[in-house]
């Protein structure tokens, strides 16, 4: 009987331990569960979080390139505008100096007006749609025609042609182109009344009668209380 209770005691020591054992292996099965588990959410969120740097990097990337491109645009427009106001500052210097010279050969004894002319080309020469343009077109025209009026003048009444009479020629001819483009780019101009009449007067003086009449009768019709057909 002793031997029996010895065996029996042993048996259920050995269930005892085969049952920890077993219970050991279930948590010893769960905590690696639990690690797997814990690893793959480790290894879930480090993914996130790389995805998400690398999606902070390209948006980094795409703004600093915005950025870039907009100082880029900036800084041409900047020097646009820088180049703009330059230009502006030396067209208004031009012509500055145009009607400075203007003024002085109107004062002038002999009122030669070459100098002016030859100013207020240049400032044509790169006004280009300037709002002063027309202004400058009409005056230039103008003192092209006193200057080869005022050449004329004194020149001797009979004679062969000198090369005065020559320049005369050419000043009245580009005083007619002048004014034809006035009257071509400013049709509606409540000044083009004058530019008529210095026209029919340019192609009198350039012996051309039948364009000297069409200039006058143009005069008639559109301006017919124009102060300038009495002068006709």
């Amino acid at each position: 009987p002793t031997r029996l209770q010895e065996v029996k005691q042993q048996l259920q020591d050995l269930e005892s331990t085969v049952g920890k054992f077993a219970s050991t292996s279930v948590s010893i099965a769960s905590d690696k569960l639990q690690a797997n588990n814990s690893l793959t959410r480790q290894a879930d969120a480090y993914k996130a979080l790389r995805a998400k740097q690398t999606a902070l990097l390209n948006t980094t990337e795409t703004l600093i390139e915005q950025q870039q491109k907009y100082l880029e645009t900036l800084l041409v427009q900047s020097l646009q505008d820088a180049e703009n106001r330059l230009t502006d500052c030396l067209m208004q210097a031009r012509l500055g100096l145009a009607q400075s010279s203007d003024q002085i050969a109107s004062a002038s004894p002999d009122k030669d007006y070459a100098a002016t002319i030859a100013a207020y080309r240049s400032f044509l020469d790169s006004a280009g749609d300037s709002p002063y343009r027309r202004d400058v077109m009409s005056r230039e025209a103008f003192l092209e025609i006193q200057q080869a009026d005022n050449r004329d003048s004194a020149q001797t009444k009979n004679g062969a042609p000198t090369e005065t009479d020559r320049h005369s020629g050419a000043l009245y001819d580009n005083a007619i182109d002048l004014l034809e483009q006035l009257l071509k780019k400013y049709p509606g101009h409540p000044g083009n009344d004058r530019v008529l009449y210095e026209l029919a007067k340019a192609y009198d003086r350039r012996g051309d009668t039948t364009n000297m009449l069409d200039a006058l009768d143009r005069l008639a019709k559109s301006y017919p209380h124009s102060a300038y057909i009495d002068e006709t």
